[in-house]
């Protein structure tokens, strides 16, 4: 009987294993949304990594709702609309700022329209 008990426990570790393995669009822990096929984990850390340092940024409080933050391979765009081309570029300052960015593509347009 004892051998039976300790047999059981293996028997159920596969079954485990299998309905918590990997999966492209598992999302990491402590994340919010479910990954992107196409966005690589360290892309994710890297785009909430960008998304923190803005929200630090008081002058770029009212604008941060507007802007869109993604990665790809290091690579950051900053995509949306901001007010001023100094918004523009503190956007911009503060993202190449943040470790693991490769290179800042700021898209973010000026004005109301």
């Amino acid at each position: 009987m004892n051998k039976l008990l300790l047999l059981v426990p293996l028997l159920l570790i596969p079954a485990c294993a299998e309905s918590h393995g990997s999966d492209a669009n598992q999302k990491p822990a402590g994340s919010g949304t479910p990954l992107p096929a196409d966005e690589q984990p360290m892309d994710r850390i890297i785009t909430e990594r960008v998304q923190l340092a803005l929200q630090q940024e008081r002058p770029l409080e009212l604008d941060l709702p507007n802007v869109q933050v993604s990665a790809r391979e290091g690579v950051v765009t900053l995509s949306g609309r901001v007010s001023t081309p100094e918004i523009k570029d503190r956007f911009g300052i503060v993202t190449s700022a943040v470790g693991s960015v490769v290179r800042v593509d700021n898209k973010l347009s000026i004005g109301d329209g």
